[in-house]
C-alpha cells in the first residue's frame, strides 16, 4: 500500500478536529515541502477559528447556534480534506514528508479483512421446538449465518440458515425431541467468512 495520510475527517471529535486544524497550519507553515498549500494556511487558520469560535458558543446547546457550530465544521471538514490531498499528491508516498505535514498517516488494511475465528457457541434450548444461538461478536463481521441440520452430520447434509446482523439468533420450528446440530458463519468484507465449531443439542 502505498503511504498517505488521512482524507476522511468524520470520525474525529469537535476538540480534536480543532487540534488538527491548529497542527496543521503549524506543521505546514514555513515547511519548503508544500510551498503552495490548497487551501491557503490563512483560510484554514480563519475557518479553524470560526469553527472554535462556534464550537465554545454552541455549549448551552441552543439549536440556532449548534447548526452554526455544524455548519463551522462541515467548512473545516471539508478544507483539511483538501488539504490533505494536496499533502498526498506533493509527497507522492514519501513517508518522511507525509509526517511533516502533522496530518496521521492513513491506515494500512493489509490483512485487516481477516476474521477472527468464531471459539465458542452459547445454545439455549429451554423453550419447546426452538433454540437460541449466540456467538461473540467478531470484529470485522458484517453478518451472521446461523445453520442447524438434523441427524449425524456428514459432508451430504442439508443445512438450513438464518441470517441476521447481529451475533445471535432465535431459531424456531425444529422438531421436538429430535437432535438438531449447529454452526454459526461470521460473513466480512470482500465475502471472508469463518465457520464456527459444530455443537449439538436436543430439542425440547
Amino acid at each position: 500500500m502505498t503511504n498517505k495520510v488521512n482524507t476522511a475527517f468524520i470520525r474525529p471529535r469537535d476538540g480534536e478536529l480543532v487540534n488538527i486544524g491548529y497542527l496543521a497550519i503549524d506543521s505546514i507553515k514555513g515547511n519548503t515541502l508544500f510551498p503552495n498549500p490548497n487551501p491557503t494556511l490563512d483560510d484554514l487558520l480563519k475557518a479553524t477559528q470560526e469553527y472554535q469560535q462556534a464550537l465554545y458558543d454552541a455549549a448551552g446547546r441552543d439549536q440556532k447556534l449548534v447548526a452554526i457550530k455544524d455548519a463551522k465544521r462541515a467548512v473545516l471538514r471539508a478544507m483539511l480534506t483538501q488539504l490533505a490531498e494536496y499533502v498526498n499528491t506533493v509527497s507522492n508516498g514519501d513517508k518522511a514528508m507525509l509526517l511533516s505535514s502533522g496530518f496521521k498517516l492513513a491506515r494500512e488494511k493489509d490483512g485487516t479483512d481477516d476474521l477472527k475465528p468464531i471459539a465458542d457457541l452459547d445454545i439455549r434450548t429451554d423453550s419447546p421446538e426452538q433454540a437460541t444461538i449466540s456467538v461473540k461478536r467478531v470484529p470485522g463481521a458484517k453478518a451472521y449465518v446461523f445453520e442447524y441440520t438434523t441427524g449425524i452430520v456428514t459432508n451430504e447434509s442439508v443445512w438450513v440458515s438464518k441470517t441476521a446482523t447481529e451475533p445471535f439468533c432465535t431459531l424456531r420450528g425444529l422438531q421436538s425431541g429430535g437432535k438438531h446440530s449447529f454452526r454459526v458463519i461470521a460473513v466480512g468484507r470482500s465475502e471472508k467468512s469463518v465457520l464456527s465449531p459444530i455443537v449439538s443439542r436436543f430439542i425440547q
